[in-house]
C-alpha cells in the first residue's frame, strides 16, 4: 500500500523572537541600500558555488549533475561566510546529514538520511581527499571525536557529501553515506593567524601556511587549529533528582600535506579531551575520554598517457582512546589501541570522450586491542580484500553507470555491491537521475571477539557474524542555471542483517544479525545567488522508517528537517544567518518500553547561528569575525538511544544547549 507523504509544517520562528529576526534582517537591508550606492563594493564571486567540480562518487571528475550519485556539495566559501567552529558545526547545514549531539556521546556522531544514531557510528564513511578517514578497527567508528572536533576549517577546500550507498568504489562504512573533505592546495590557501576568545572560558587559535615552488611542480601546506572551553552549564535528571555538569572541551588538531611532482602526502593529528555523561538512570556521571588520531596518507600519480592515469595509495589510521566509565566499575582508565593499514591501486581513464572506466584493488589490515589490566578483547586482526570497477557511457544526452565491488573479510563469505544508474539531461538546465546502490558494513572487533564478563552481565562477541546490507533505489530531479541550483530526490532504503545487542542465555549478550530497516524519504535543496553579493541556501526533508516487525520511527529521527541560510559579503564585511530546524525527534518509548519520562520531551528545534566578518584594511587587513551559536538561546532535549547505560532515560540535553559566542581576530601573513 503507497503511503502518503505529508505536506511540510509551516516554517514559523516563535513569536517571542521575532523583533530579533527583524533587527537583523534590518540591518541586512540598510546594508544592501548601502551597497547600491556604491557600487564598486558591491562584488562577490559567489557563482563559483553553483559551478563546481566533483569527484567523490567517480574518483574522476565531473559536475554535480553529471556525478553518478546524490551529492552535495559545501565549500570554503560556505565556511566562510556562515562560520562555525569546528567540522560536527559544518557538517549540521549539508542536507541529509544531522550530528546527534546527546550529551552521553558528545560530538562524535553523526546520521545519514535518518538512519539511527548508532552506539558505533560506522554507518557513514569519511574521506579525506578519497581516503578513508573515520574507521578505526574496534567498532568501525565508535570514537571518532578527533574526526569531528579537531580538524583545521582553513584547510578545507569543499566538502562532497554522497547520501546513499557508497561501497562500490570504497568498501566498508560507505553505508549510508560518504563525506569527502578535499584539501585546499598552497594557492587556495590564505596565510594567516587568528586567535579568538567567547564566553564560557572559550579560546581559539588557528594558523595557516603554504607555500609552492616557482615552476609549480612541489607545494606544503599547513594548517592549525586549537580550541577549548569549559562547557555550558547543563542540567538533567536521573532517579535521585537534577544533576548539573559543565562538559570541558579541549581540542587541538593540524594538517600537513606536501606535494612533488607526482608524489603526494597528508598528515592529520588531532587529540580531541572532552567531558561527556555516562552513568545510568539511577545515577547519572561525568565520564572523559582523550581520543587521539594519527592519519597518515602517501601516494603516487602515474600519468600513463593523455588518456589514462595510474596511482597507488598507502595509508595509515592510529587511534588511542583513553575512556574513564564511572558505570563499569573500574578503577583506572580504559585504553583502546587500534591500527588500520591501507594498499589502493588505481586505474582510470577515458577509452574515448564518451567511455570512462575506474578500476582497483584495496588491501585493509586492521588492528585493535585493549590494554592491560583489562583485557576484554585479545589482539584482534581482520583482513579486509576488494576489487572494484566502475564505466560510465555518456550516449548524445544520457550517461549510464554499472559500477560493482568483490570484497572478502576473513571468515565471512565473500560479499558483491553493485551500483547502476541512468542520467538523462532533458536539456541544459534541466535533468534526472535514477540509481539503484548496493553496500555492506563488516562487522568489526567488538562484535566478534569481545569478551566483558561480570557476575552480573556479560558481553561476549560472536565471530559467526555476517555483513550489514544495504539497498537503495534513488531517483532526483534537478534544475540548475548559473545563478540557481536545485534539486528534489526521491529515495528508499532497505537495510538487512543489522547487527544487533540481544540476551544469548541469562546474564550474557552478544551480537547476532538480526533487524531489518526501511526508509523512504523526499529531499528538496536549492542554492540561489540573487545578487553578486548575496546568497541564499535552502533545504527541507521528510523521512518515515519501519523495521520488520512493523514498528515505526525506531531510528528515533525527526519526521521533518529544514535548513535555511542567508548571507550578505562585500570586500569589507559579511552577515550571514543559518537556522537549523527539526520537528521533534521520536520518543524512545519505542525501543525503549521500560524508560522513564524525567526529562523534558525531545521537542521542535531551531538552532540558529549568526556569523559576521569585518576587515579593517587600515590595519594591514586585519579581519574580525563574530560567531554566536544557538542564537535564540534554546534548550534542545535528544531521546536517549539504545546501547548506552543511559537508554532507559527519555532524553538527555545536547552539548549545543545554550547561547554561546566567539569574537576572533584574524590577521594575514
Amino acid at each position: 500500500m503507497a503511503r502518503s507523504i505529508p505536506r511540510l509544517p509551516p516554517f514559523n520562528a516563535p513569536g517571542r523572537y521575532l523583533h530579533q529576526w527583524l533587527g537583523i534582517f534590518a540591518v541586512i537591508l540598510a546594508s544592501q541600500a548601502e551597497a547600491s550606492r556604491h557600487p564598486e563594493l558591491a562584488k562577490l564571486d559567489l557563482e563559483g558555488l553553483l559551478n563546481l567540480t566533483v569527484s567523490t562518487a567517480s574518483k574522476l571528475p565531473s559536475t554535480a549533475s553529471d556525478s553518478p550519485g546524490i551529492i552535495t556539495v559545501y565549500t570554503a566559501e560556505e565556511i566562510e561566510l556562515f562560520g562555525g567552529r569546528d567540522l560536527s558545526e559544518i557538517l549540521a547545514r549539508i542536507p541529509g546529514l544531522a550530528p546527534y549531539t546527546s550529551v552521553a556521546g558528545n560530538r562524535y556522531r553523526i546520521t545519514a538520511r535518518s538512519d539511527a544514531p548508532r552506539v558505533n557510528n560506522n554507518h557513514i564513511l569519511m574521506l579525506v581527499n578519497g581516503i578513508p578517514f573515520n574507521r578505526e578497527s574496534y567498532s568501525g567508528g565508535l570514537w571518532t571525536q578527533a574526526v569531528m572536533t579537531t580538524f583545521p576549517l582553513d584547510a578545507i577546500r569543499q566538502i562532497e557529501v554522497i547520501r546513499g550507498p557508497g561501497s562500490v568504489l570504497y568498501g566498508t562504512n560507505a553505508y549510508s553515506g560518504v563525506i569527502n573533505i578535499i584539501t585546499k592546495r598552497a594557492n587556495e590557501l590564505e596565510d594567516r593567524i587568528s586567535i579568538g576568545a567567547g564566553d564560557n572560558g572559550a579560546v581559539a587559535a588557528g594558523l595557516s601556511l603554504g607555500a609552492e615552488s616557482a615552476n609549480n611542480d612541489s607545494e606544503i601546506v599547513m594548517a592549525l587549529r586549537y580550541s577549548q572551553t569549559d562547557g555550558e552549564t547543563l542540567s538533567m535528571h536521573d532517579n535521585s533528582g537534577e544533576f548539573r555538569t559543565r562538559l570541558e572541551e579541549t581540542t587541538p588538531g593540524g594538517l600537513v600535506s606536501a606535494r612533488h611532482q607526482g608524489f603526494h602526502a597528508t598528515v592529520h593529528w588531532g587529540r580531541s579531551d572532552l567531558d561527556d555523561i555516562r552513568g545510568s538512570q539511577l545515577a547519572l556521571a561525568e565520564g572523559h575520554s582523550v581520543n587521539e588520531r594519527t592519519f597518515i596518507d602517501l601516494g603516487y600519480d602515474y600519468q600513463l598517457n593523455a588518456n589514462w592515469q595510474g596511482k597507488i595509495n598507502v595509508s595509515h589510521v592510529r587511534v588511542r582512546t583513553e575512556l574513564q566509565e564511572p558505570t563499569v566499575g573500574v578503577f583506572g582508565p580504559i585504553n583502546y589501541r587500534t591500527d588500520d593499514s591501507r594498499v589502493e591501486v588505481q586505474l582510470q581513464g577515458r577509452f574515448s570522450d564518451d567511455l570512462q572506466l575506474v578500476t582497483g584493488l584495496t588491501y585493509d589490515t586492521l588492528l585493535a586491542r585493549v590494554d592491560e589490566p583489562y583485557p576484554f578483547l585479545p589482539r584482534w586482526r581482520n583482513d579486509l580484500y576488494a576489487a572494484y570497477a566502475q564505466l560510465e557511457y555518456q550516449w548524445q544526452n544520457t550517461r549510464f553507470i554499472g559500477g560493482l565491488q568483490l570484497n572478502k573479510a576473513e571468515g565471512i563469505s565473500s560479499n558483491t555491491s553493485p551500483r547502476i544508474g541512468i542520467i538523462q539531461h532533458f536539456d541544459e538546465a534541466f535533468g534526472a537521475k535514477l540509481m539503484y546502490a548496493e553496500a555492506f558494513r563488516a562487522p568489526y572487533a567488538l562484535e566478534q571477539d569481545v569478551a566483558i564478563v561480570t557476575p552480573a552481565l556479560s558481553l561476549i562477541g560472536n565471530p559467526a557474524l555476517e555483513h550489514e546490507t544495504v539497498k537503495t533505489w534513488d531517483f532526483q530531479l534537478f534544475y540548475n542555471l548559473s545563478s540557481f541550483q536545485s534539486a528534489i530526490t526521491f529515495y528508499h532504503t532497505e537495510q538487512d542483517n543489522l547487527i544487533v545487542r540481544q540476551p544469548q542465555s541469562p546474564g550474557v549478550i552478544s551480537f547476532f544479525n538480526e533487524d531489518q530497516l526501511e526508509t523512504e524519504g523526499v529531499e528538496l535543496e536549492a542554492k540561489y545567488i540573487p545578487h553578486p553579493n548575496w546568497y541564499v541556501s535552502g533545504a527541507a526533508s521528510w523521512q518515515h522508517s519501519e523495521n520488520q516487525d512493523g514498528t515505526k520511527d525506531t531510528t528515533l529521527q525527526p519526521d521533518y528537517v529544514v535548513k535555511v541560510g542567508v548571507g550578505y559579503r562585500n570586500k569589507d564585511w559579511s552577515l550571514a544567518l543559518f537556522d537549523n530546524y527539526h520537528s521533534h525527534y521520536q520518543d524512545n518509548v519505542v525501543v525503549t518500553p521500560s524508560r522513564s519520562e524525567l526529562n523534558p520531551p525531545a521537542e521542535g528545534i531551531h538552532n540558529i547561528s549568526l556569523n559576521g566578518t569585518l576587515t579593517l584594511a587600515q590595519l594591514t587587513q586585519l579581519k574580525l569575525k563574530g560567531y554566536i551559536h544557538n542564537l535564540l538561546n534554546e534548550d534542545f532535549w535528544l531521546p536517549a538511544a539504545p546501547g548506552f547505560t543511559t537508554s532507559t532515560l527519555n532524553t538527555l540535553p545536547s552539548v549545543e544547549n545554550g547561547r554561546t559566542f566567539l569574537i576572533t581576530a584574524e590577521l594575514p601573513l
